[in-house]
C-alpha cells in the first residue's frame, strides 16, 4: 500500500469498524455516502463493531490542518467556559461508497479516492483551494465545495469533471489564514437529494452569501437565494458555514457561531433565523455548526448543551440535552460530554429538561 503522505494523520480504515465483518463481505455493510451518514445527520449506524479493532491502512495528508478560523477554546466569560463553535474542518472526514473512500484535503486541495481493502490511491482531483468538508457520493458522482468558490461535480469511477459551478458573482481573491481563497468560498459541502444539490457561499454577511439549488445532473440552476444578506434591513448574521441538513420540506443551513436559518426547500424563501438570550431562554452558549434533525426538531449544537429548536418554526421548549455532540438512533441519543460518552432515552429526557429548565429560568429571575 502507498501512503498518501507520511506527514500527519487524516484519517484510519479499522477492521470491522464501520462495517461489522471483513472488507470482504460487503453484504452486511451499509454505505456511508455523506457526513454523517445521511442528510438529517443522525450519525447512528446498525453495524456492529467486533473487536479488537485493528488498523488495515492509514492515509495522510501533507502537512498540518490549518482550521478556517481560531476559536475561543479556554476563555471564560461571565463564569462559563467557551468553546469552539466554527469548527468544522479540524480533522478530514470520509464518506464510503461500495469499495471505495473519498475525502478532500484542505492541505494540498485535493479529492481523493483511495481503495476500502487496501487504502491504495485511485484517484486525486485538484481543485483551487482547500477543501474543508468531506463531499457527497450518490449516482456515481462525487460532489463538493471548495475554497476556491466554486461547486464541483465528478465522476466517481475515475474523477472526471462533469460540472462545475462558481458559486460568487466576481472571480475575486482574499489571502486567509495563509490560503488564497475565494471571496464567496463553499463552506457547506454540496448536499444532494432528489436529484437536486444545494450548497451556500461566502461567509461576511454583510458581503454577499448565497444559497443555491442546482440540477445535479448538469449543475443548471434551480433556484439561488441571493438577498440573503439584505434582509432584515441588512442586520441579517447568517454566514454559511457547516454541513447542510435537509428534510422533506426543509432546507437547514448552519451559520458559523450562531444558531442554523431554515429555508424552504422548493423556492429557496428564508423562513426562520432565531435568536435566543444564552441567560435565559437558550440556557447556556447556543449556536454552531453541528446540528442533526430528529423529532420534527433541529437539534443544534453549543458549548453547553444541544438546544432543540421546531423545525418549522424555530421555536424551542423541547429539550435542552446536556452535551457537545449528539448522535441518534431510535429513541436513544448518544451524547459526548467532554468527559464521556453517556446514552439515555432522548424523549424521556427531553421532558425532564424541560421541567429542569423552568426551574431554572424561574431562580433566575
Amino acid at each position: 500500500m502507498r501512503q498518501l503522505s507520511t506527514a500527519h494523520f487524516v484519517g484510519m480504515v479499522l477492521s470491522g469498524m464501520l462495517w461489522g465483518a471483513n472488507f470482504g463481505d460487503r453484504s452486511l455493510a451499509a454505505d456511508w455516502p455523506t457526513y454523517r451518514g445521511d442528510n438529517a445527520r443522525g450519525g447512528g449506524s446498525t453495524e456492529t463493531v467486533q473487536v479488537p479493532l485493528k488498523p488495515r491502512w492509514i492515509a495522510s495528508a501533507p502537512g498540518s490542518l490549518q482550521l478556517s478560523w481560531s476559536g475561543e477554546d479556554g476563555r471564560v466569560i461571565e463564569g462559563h467556559v467557551m468553546g469552539h463553535r466554527a469548527k468544522y474542518d479540524d480533522a478530514i472526514h470520509p464518506v464510503v461508497v461500495g469499495q471505495r473512500v473519498f475525502f478532500g484535503s484542505p492541505v494540498d486541495h485535493q479529492l481523493h479516492c483511495v481503495d476500502l481493502a487496501s487504502g491504495a490511491e485511485l484517484w486525486t482531483f485538484f481543485s483551487g483551494g482547500p477543501i474543508r468538508l468531506a463531499p457527497t457520493v450518490t449516482g456515481g458522482r462525487v460532489y463538493f465545495g471548495s475554497d476556491d468558490g466554486c461547486a464541483y461535480c465528478l465522476d466517481a469511477k475515475d474523477g472526471r469533471q462533469i460540472w462545475k459551478l462558481r458559486a460568487g458573482p466576481l472571480d475575486e481573491w482574499l489571502l486567509a489564514r495563509g490560503e488564497m481563497v475565494s471571496r464567496w468560498p463553499i463552506r457547506t459541502g454540496v448536499l444532494v437529494d432528489r436529484g437536486t444539490a444545494y450548497f451556500g457561499a461566502g461567509i461576511f454577511p454583510h458581503d454577499d452569501v448565497y444559497l443555491y439549488a442546482v440540477n445535479a445532473a448538469d449543475g443548471s440552476i434551480v433556484w439561488k437565494q441571493d438577498n440573503i444578506s439584505a434582509l432584515d434591513a441588512g442586520r441579517n448574521d447568517l454566514s454559511p458555514q457547516g454541513y447542510l441538513l435537509a428534510s422533506d420540506e426543509f432546507l437547514i443551513v448552519p451559520s458559523g457561531r450562531s444558531l442554523p436559518a431554515v429555508f424552504d426547500r422548493a423556492t429557496g424563501r428564508l423562513l426562520h433565523k432565531r435568536e435566543f438570550g444564552w441567560r435565559s431562554t437558550a440556557g447556556g452558549v447556543v449556536g454552531g455548526v453541528q446540528a442533526l434533525l430528529a423529532d420534527g426538531q433541529i437539534y443544534s449544537g453549543g458549548t453547553h448543551h444541544v438546544l432543540a429548536m421546531e423545525q418549522k418554526t424555530g421555536d424551542v421548549g423541547f429539550g435542552w440535552i446536556a452535551g457537545k455532540q449528539m448522535v441518534v438512533g431510535g429513541d436513544a441519543a448518544y451524547v459526548a460530554t467532554g468527559e464521556g460518552v453517556a446514552r439515555l432515552n432522548r424523549l424521556e429526557y427531553a421532558v425532564n429538561s424541560r421541567k429542569q429548565h423552568q426551574l431554572e429560568s424561574d431562580i433566575n429571575n
